[in-house]
């Protein structure tokens, strides 16, 4: 639960297990020693409460991994760029063009039984001319 400036209660729900549609929100970089993730916010279509989850990250940091870890990042990002449409490079100055991007992504209780963003769907609506960008500049590290 959650009160806001005027003193109502704004309530969350835990969200259940499944596939939900959701609007992407202004993600934010958020940068802490050694890592640095961009956080994605969303809001589930149907719903006029706080969700939990209500975000998912992405993994920005390309250290020095091994190429599994480099593939496991390539992969999510992809799926995020096909789920919701996203051409523009991962900047704060492209932020913007995040806001109402809609998408399908499903939701599990990972083995610590947390409720995590699992998986993201490809979008039906998704142009070729959009794949082609999203394949031609966003290759394997």
């Amino acid at each position: 639960m959650f009160v806001d400036d005027f003193g109502h209660e704004v309530w969350s729900m835990v969200l259940e297990p499944g596939v939900y549609n959701v609007t992407l929100k202004k993600p934010v970089e958020v940068c802490n020693p050694g890592f640095k993730v961009i956080n994605f916010k969303f809001t589930v279509d149907g719903l006029d409460c706080e969700t939990i989850p209500n975000y998912f990250n992405l993994d920005k940091t390309h250290i020095d991994d091994g190429p599994e870890e480099k593939a496991l990042c390539y992969t999510r990002e992809v799926k995020i760029r096909r789920c919701f449409r996203l051409t523009s490079p991962f900047k704060d100055e492209y932020f913007h063009e995040c806001i109402g991007k809609k998408g399908k992504i499903s939701i599990i209780k990972n083995c610590t039984g947390k409720i995590i963003v699992n998986n993201f769907f490809p979008n039906d609506d998704i142009t070729k001319e959009e794949l082609d960008i999203i394949e031609s500049k966003w290759k394997p590290y």
